[in-house]
């Protein structure tokens, strides 16, 4: 399954250097270990910047006792 996902500047540049290779998310669309993220820049009062990447799930944290808020996971994405 293919997710489009709006990414905060903030937190898009990291991802486009490949330092960041995951994403917390509300866990609302079921994700699944090989599903792809097409994680698009968004900037609050601008919108979309026309810049996107693309990652795959290879990892999945879903346990709320560690740590994570109920309803929410990380994702681990290939590098």
């Amino acid at each position: 399954m293919i997710h489009e996902l709006k990414v905060a500047a903030p937190w898009f540049e990291p991802l486009m250097r490949r330092d960041k290779r995951f994403e917390v998310r509300y866990n609302d669309r079921n994700y699944a270990v090989g599903d792809e993220l097409h994680l698009r820049e968004w900037v609050q009062g601008v919108g979309y910047t026309g810049r996107a990447v693309h990652r795959t799930v290879n990892y999945i944290l879903n346990d709320y006792h560690d740590g994570l808020r109920e309803g929410y996971v990380v994702l681990g994405l290939e590098s």
